[in-house]
């Protein structure tokens, strides 16, 4: 009889693992994947440092079509796809680490705005097939959903890059979806990056000595926020500019002043270097004022005339704050001059007396214009009663001697007759906050809104109309009139309504938000 033997349960085979060589190919993959994706990332946002044709960038072209040439050899396509805060390089998606995720972010808005879900390479490209693929896609500032791609690719075509496309928008989720949560995005960040330039300057005034160079370091980074802002959101900066608090009037103004002073500057196609040397021109111009007693910054009453002759000392205690904590070299220069010279006219009286009969500089100019309308349009403590925007700008064409033409010029068509916050009473009966200008070529003084009917005297409810659409051409704008009559705070209505959209069965929603200070 045969002995008896133990029988075992069957177990599955065991995988085999794959090579190293393969293991190796595919860490690889994974590796150049996520690089390149970073890379494409920094090239969106250095391209708002340089210009896309500057010589600077020809070490990041070439790095980035060395890497996608790498994918595209062993892949036989490379395509770059995102939607939201999701990126895939080809199948594989790249979660990015925590230094690169705002700028992965920035990029996928970017494309989001020119309704892009992405790129796709399918032969060997140059470093000049790269930068080219680049200015086509920032050449649109905004696109839609369905015109984008096809916008896009006809330039591609027209420059002779075959090859290369850029892909419709994603559907990893849903656009309606897409849309809000990178609208509530810009939102928070404008909202951040205004607050904290509101923080940090109060904190420079309230520092009896010199400021730490941490204060410093911290105001210059977000005045390269704040330019990025002004230039790809102007809108929405113009609405958390028109936040008001009276005893909180110096520092505001600082902040206003940049914010007023960057649309000049994009409007007069200012290189980036250049706009941000003048937002910390602006941003500083008054930091002279804390050298002085607290009842002239924010009088109770009305000054008499040794207390203005007082007041009018600002500019000259600006540059010796400016000395005091930039250097001469570089911007420091720019800084001091646009301090001492910004309340000085073209033409006519002004203070500080001009030393000599030269130019004014040009940041001089620009902080002009932006200094006058701000003060017209804020409410201070024994300052008088404050201007609506449209009666600002009627004021500053009044006055156009007294600044320089093609700046004054270029700030009116910026703001236009109706500027962001104005608040107007309509032909119905109801109430409207001007959230955007008119599209290009349609009646300036029919704007987009947000409006809201008026029950007690109050408004109900705020949704989106653009008088400029033909199917709203029954209602007309009766009269601007002052928001405080009716306790609307703009600021507060223009960003809680700024995902809405012009589709009445979608737009019902209370604003709501934070007060700037308090974020």
């Amino acid at each position: 009889m045969a002995p008896h033997r133990e029988t075992r349960p069957l177990r599955p085979p065991r995988a085999r693992k794959a090579p190293a060589s393969v293991r190796l190919l595919h860490g690889r993959l994974a590796e150049v994947s996520r690089l390149l994706a970073y890379r494409l990332a920094m090239l969106f946002k250095t391209a708002h440092v340089h210009r896309v044709g500057n010589d600077a960038l020809r070490h990041s072209f070439r790095a980035f079509a060395e890497l996608c040439n790498e994918l595209q050899v062993s892949l036989g396509e490379v395509s770059i796809q995102g939607d939201v805060d999701a990126v895939f390089v080809g199948h594989q998606r790249v979660r990015p680490e925590p230094l690169m995720f705002d700028n992965v972010k920035r990029m996928l808005g970017e494309l989001h705005r020119r309704g892009l879900g992405g790129l796709v390479v399918r032969r060997p490209i140059q470093h000049a097939d790269a930068r080219l693929l680049l200015q086509a896609i920032l050449r649109h500032s905004s696109l839609g959903i369905g015109e984008g791609a096809a916008r896009i690719n006809a330039d591609l075509r027209g420059a002779g890059i075959e090859g290369v496309e850029v892909l419709p928008h994603m559907t990893l989720v849903s656009e309606e979806e897409g849309a809000s949560s990178l609208e509530g995005d810009r939102v928070a960040s404008v909202r951040e990056t205004y607050s904290s330039l509101l923080v940090h300057i109060r904190a420079f005034h309230q520092y009896p000595g010199r400021v730490p160079d941490l204060v410093l370091e911290r105001t210059q980074a977000h005045l390269r926020r704040l330019v990025d802002d002004v230039a790809e959101q102007p809108d929405l900066v113009l609405a958390m500019a028109s936040y008001r608090s009276p005893p909180d009037y110096v520092h505001l103004h600082s902040v206003h002043m940049a914010v007023l002073s960057l649309l000049v500057g994009v409007a007069l196609d200012m290189p980036r270097r250049s706009l941000l040397d003048l937002a910390g021109a602006a941003l500083y111009a008054d930091c002279g004022m804390k050298r002085l007693p607290p009842g002239l910054v924010v009088p109770e009453e009305g000054l008499d005339e040794e207390d203005m002759a007082l007041l009018r000392t600002h500019p000259r205690e600006s540059v010796r704050e400016i000395l005091r904590h930039f250097p001469l070299a570089g911007t420091g220069r720019d800084r001091l001059v646009a301090a001492f010279e910004h309340h000085v006219p073209v033409v006519g009286q002004g203070y500080p007396e001009r030393l000599e009969p030269r130019p004014l500089h040009i940041f001089s100019r620009i902080l002009a214009v932006a200094d006058a309308h701000d003060a017209f349009t804020s409410d201070r403590p024994g300052g008088g009663t404050s201007l609506t925007p449209p009666e600002a700008v009627a004021r500053l064409a009044a006055r156009r001697e007294r600044f320089d033409p093609v700046v004054l010029q270029a700030f009116l068509d910026r703001l236009g007759p109706y500027p962001v916050g104005t608040c107007l009473l309509l032909s119905d009966g109801s109430i409207g906050v001007v959230r955007a200008s008119p599209a290009a070529g349609r009646d300036p003084l029919r704007p987009r809104l947000l409006r809201a009917a008026l029950a007690g005297g109050r408004p109900a409810e705020w949704r989106p109309l653009d008088l400029s659409s033909p199917a709203r051409a029954g209602v007309a704008v009766r009269a601007p009139v002052r928001a405080t009559l009716y306790g609307i705070e703009p600021w507060r209505v223009l960003l809680g309504g700024a995902a809405l959209d012009d589709d009445p069965a979608r737009a019902s929603q209370t604003a709501q938000s934070t007060a700037p200070e308090e974020t």
